[in-house]
């Protein structure tokens, strides 16, 4: 939403569902049938619902039952030709999908995922080696964060600062990226702007709270950083 998008729907289970709904007034919350694990049961649920862009991974866990609902949503969004962003742990489902992963879909793993999932040391060499080998963007996050996809240009961000790398900025950029998409900006492009916004936020975040910033920090500050690149 804070990337310029009219709804923004979360599908969790029914634990975290009533959390998400009582801290998050703005977003529409979907309770799953289960208490706190999601299931591929819940898929064809969640792909009924009208959207434009799946995001998936936030907060998923890394119990079998949810990495193999990850990779059923992730199919059945291919096949519905929507674009997606893969995540936190739902990296770990998409690692056999790879070579059936389209060119709308982006991919944020930090450092020690992409070396998960691609069997690689995190660098540009094996950033560029591996996105000529699959179709979809790759977002590789770090101190300065690589963007890579096929042959098209490589792209660095250097927006952002240490003191980002505390939990849920990730989660920010993986939002943004998904907000943008969801606008009709080219996966390439979204993860570019995204990683520069969240950056941009950060900085300003560090620039009024010091090493103290959190992610809600950043996330507050994501509609200064457009408006200071977007105007």
């Amino acid at each position: 939403m804070k990337a310029g998008c009219d709804l923004s729907y979360v599908a969790a289970p029914q634990v975290p569902a009533a959390k998400i709904s009582t801290m998050a007034p703005d977003l529409i919350v979907y309770s799953l049938a289960s208490a706190e694990t999601i299931y591929e049961q819940d898929v064809p649920q969640i792909l009924a619902k009208k959207f434009d862009v799946l995001c998936v991974g936030n907060g998923l866990g890394d119990k079998k039952e949810s990495l193999d609902a990850a990779a059923a949503l992730v199919v059945g969004a291919m096949e519905l030709d929507k674009p997606i962003v893969v995540d936190g742990d739902a990296l770990k489902a998409v690692k056999p999908l790879l070579p059936k992963l389209k060119d709308n879909i982006i991919l944020t793993p930090h450092a020690g995922e992409f070396k998960a999932l691609f069997g690689l040391a995190p660098n540009e060499e094996n950033l560029k080696k591996v996105a000529m080998k699959v179709k979809c963007v790759i977002l590789l996050k770090g101190h300065v964060d690589m963007i890579a996809q096929g042959g098209r240009s490589f792209k660095y961000n250097e927006s952002g600062n240490p003191y980002m790398s505390k939990g849920g900025t990730g989660d920010v950029l993986a939002g943004l990226c998904a907000g943008y998409l969801a606008q009709g900006v080219d996966a390439f492009n979204a993860a570019c702007f995204g990683a520069f916004v969240n950056g941009v936020a950060g900085d300003i975040a560090y620039s009024e709270k010091s090493i103290s910033l959190l992610a809600s920090d950043v996330l507050s500050r994501i509609g200064s950083a457009e408006k200071m690149l977007l105007e």
